[in-house]
């Protein structure tokens, strides 16, 4: 205790004394007890719709910051800390686990560019074009904006139950088909569990699974604000905190004067060579020895290297095709049931589904390969029942956007258009061959629904209108041959180190990846006239799936 402090306790001690000494009648010292508070009210689902609205209306007025955290597992979390304003907004993105937090980026939004500082890079962007080297930076800051109780979803959400201070307690039952499979899932976790040895997490993990069969769903809400505090399903929680609506800030919290535009912001559709941009899938964290990351679809001026996001507005996009303008691409989008294709416009960054209703509408649609004619796109679909390991081949109309099944289903891979448009070129899998080189057939699927076999191998791709590249299953080397499978010939050596072949529109070169000794992928261009091959220097990380046409 300070000696000014000190002194001011003793001189309200002399004080009492006296009063007390000079008094008419002795001065009795109680301690006043407050009466007993009743408790707050539960809020009603009404209440709180308007009280979201209300708060809804401020932070869409006024400056407003917030933080929020989504649970991983074993302890860790992922979370984004949110400034924003009218016109601008700061957001940074921290990854907490075993005890340290590593700040993983940081991006300011203000007259229409994308300022991003991320861990071995810096660069001044258009908006959606910013690559994040962990890309599923997108997927966690798309699911990080406040969200707020709203009258056509406070339903959903379940009855209030319970209130602690500001924080209400929403429960919703389950559906009859998820009980269903919680059930199987508390089956396997309990046949799991080995109580000679007894895991921390599974026992975390078993309790979770009882609880949330026990009560359902649970959501905890501000009454004050109407916010969402805590939400999710088993596995995928993500809190809110550190909301606070604010005064005026000033310009420097949205600083970008130390950042300096390059080709990054020109248009991609307007290089001088059009035919030299190609996508490609890169996660910049990874390094030799990781486990694989989700890779994010990137555009890829082969001819300078310049590379940049493709302006998919979702979590994670891998790469499709181009369409034939080459102004608008295809990519795998996640979405939270599946995979769905989305139409990019690379000039102006709008976004729309190829599919949005139909057998494609659920389930993972993947591999998009574009007609001759540019007119139809073949997919491989697969349905998100796993014991249904097939994958059919379906044909989209990209004037309709109505899709129809091609064939019998298959376990497949590798589509590829004829140069006439009858028919593709794909893998067809050996049933049970689950290894790192696809093995099968090579086959023809007609438009008529027949299958043709063509010659053994993987990895198939039609070069031009005469030459198709395949993969020898048993030695790994590359190998020519005709459309209808005969005359087989090496390509070269064999290039027996290289994989994830793409064709340029030219069909003359190829841009394709060779296996490093450290086990990671480099890109490289291969011309296929003097097979010359020339290395891309494109820095570190994750590399696959390359597409250039």
């Amino acid at each position: 205790m300070s000696l000014k402090k000190s002194a001011l306790l003793l001189l309200a001690a002399g004080h009492l004394l006296t009063a007390c000494v000079h008094a008419k009648a002795p001065v009795a010292l109680r301690a006043t007890v407050p009466p007993p508070t009743a408790p707050a009210p539960l809020p009603t689902l009404a209440d709180l719709t308007e009280a979201g609205a209300a708060t809804r209306g401020e932070f869409r007025s006024r400056p407003v910051k917030w933080t929020v955290t989504h649970l991983l597992e074993h302890g860790s979390a992922f979370t984004v800390e949110s400034l924003r304003m009218e016109g601008r907004a700061r957001f940074r993105f921290l990854l907490v686990g075993h005890g340290k937090v590593f700040e993983l980026a940081t991006l300011i939004i203000r007259d229409g560019r994308w300022y991003l500082r991320d861990r071995d890079h810096a660069g001044v962007y258009r908006p959606w074009e910013a690559p994040f080297s962990l890309p599923i930076t997108y997927q966690y800051w798309l699911q990080s904006d406040l969200r707020v109780v709203e009258l056509d979803t406070a339903s959903e959400l379940g009855e209030p139950v319970s209130r602690e201070g500001d924080v209400v307690t929403l429960r919703a039952p389950l559906k009859p088909e998820l009980q269903v499979q919680l059930d199987r899932a508390l089956a396997l976790a309990r046949a799991a569990r080995d109580p000679a040895h007894p895991d921390p997490t599974q026992s975390t993990h078993l309790e979770e699974l009882e609880r949330l069969r026990e009560v359902g769903f649970e959501t905890r809400v501000s009454a004050r604000t109407g916010i969402l505090l805590d939400y999710g399903t088993l596995g995928r929680r993500s809190r809110v905190t550190d909301f606070a609506l604010l005064g005026p800030l000033p310009d420097s919290a949205f600083d970008v004067s130390d950042f300096h535009p390059g080709p990054e912001l020109s248009d991609p559709t307007q290089l001088p060579v059009p035919e030299a941009l190609a996508m490609i899938g890169h996660c910049g964290v990874w390094r030799p020895g990781d486990k694989p990351c989700d890779p994010s679809a990137e555009l890829l001026d082969v001819k300078t290297q310049v590379r940049r996001r493709v302006p998919y507005q979702g979590g994670i996009g891998l790469p499709g095709c181009f369409l034939k303008s080459r102004t608008h691409v295809i990519v795998s989008g996640t979405v939270p049931d599946g995979v769905e294709l989305v139409d990019v416009n690379l000039s102006t960054g709008e976004n729309r589904p190829v599919v949005e209703a139909g057998p494609l509408a659920q389930g993972f649609t993947l591999f998009p390969a574009l007609s001759p004619d540019g007119k139809t796109l073949a997919v491989l679909h697969r349905s998100s029942d796993e014991t249904r390991p097939e994958s059919q081949v379906y044909l989209i109309d990209l004037e309709t956007h109505s899709a129809a099944p091609l064939g019998p289903p298959l376990e497949a891979g590798f589509l590829s258009w004829l140069p006439d448009g009858r028919g593709l070129v794909l893998l067809r899998r050996t049933a049970g061959a689950e290894t790192a080189e696809p093995r099968g057939d090579v086959v023809r699927l007609g438009r008529d629904g027949r299958v043709t076999r063509l010659l053994g191998g993987g990895s198939p791709l039609v070069l031009d209108r005469t030459r198709l590249l395949s993969r020898n299953s048993e030695t790994r080397s590359w190998q020519l041959s005709r459309l209808d499978g005969s005359s087989v010939h090496p390509l070269g050596g064999g290039f027996v180190e290289h994989g994830f072949p793409a064709v340029s529109p030219d069909g003359k070169r190829l841009l394709w990846l060779k296996v490093e000794q450290s086990a990671s992928f480099s890109p490289e261009l291969l011309d296929l006239t003097t097979l010359e091959q020339t290395k891309l220097p494109l820095g570190p990380g994750l590399w696959t799936q390359p597409v250039w046409r």
